[in-house]
């Protein structure tokens, strides 16, 4: 049985690229900050792309089971937070981070991160995706579990 795709929310435009976008064309092409946000262009072009080729893959391959899906989820519980795309089934939630980090990379535990090494041998730092898909995760529960206290769900109808 194949069960449809179902989207509840898809991906909107990215105002920090078109910030960025926006900023780039208000400068001197010369100016000192053209390399800094072009390259802030180029990595949030990267991550769409990612979370572009996320969505073509979840909308190819059918689940058997219901299921809705939610794209670029912004939250608020015991902080605010941000989930590139939820997937919701009857039975659990399943919280997906996408990266699209060229490299060689490298996830470190102690302390928690993602390191990646170019060809050119240039290194760079970023937050682990382990990290960030276990503080999300944890967001979203205590999220619902105040939900669950205001509403409990016996006396919601579907």
């Amino acid at each position: 049985m194949e069960v449809e795709y179902i989207v509840i929310k898809y991906r909107g435009r990215s105002l920090p690229l078109e910030g960025v976008q926006a900023s780039i064309k208000r400068l001197h092409p010369r100016h000192a900050a053209i390399p800094i946000l072009t390259a802030k262009e180029f990595s949030l072009e990267a991550g769409i792309s990612g979370e572009i080729k996320l969505t073509e893959t979840l909308h190819k391959h059918s689940s058997p089971f219901e299921h809705r899906v939610i794209h670029d989820l912004s939250l608020v519980s015991t902080a605010p937070f941000q989930i590139d795309s939820l997937f919701l089934t009857p039975f659990y939630a399943l919280v997906l981070e996408v990266k699209n980090i060229g490299g060689r990379l490298e996830f470190r535990d102690n302390p928690s991160q993602l390191i990646r090494t170019r060809e050119t041998g240039e290194v760079d730092g970023f937050e682990s995706p382990a990290a960030q898909v276990e503080r999300n995760g944890n967001c979203l529960k205590a999220g619902l579990s105040q939900m669950v206290s205001i509403f409990p769900f016996s006396e919601l109808s579907y």
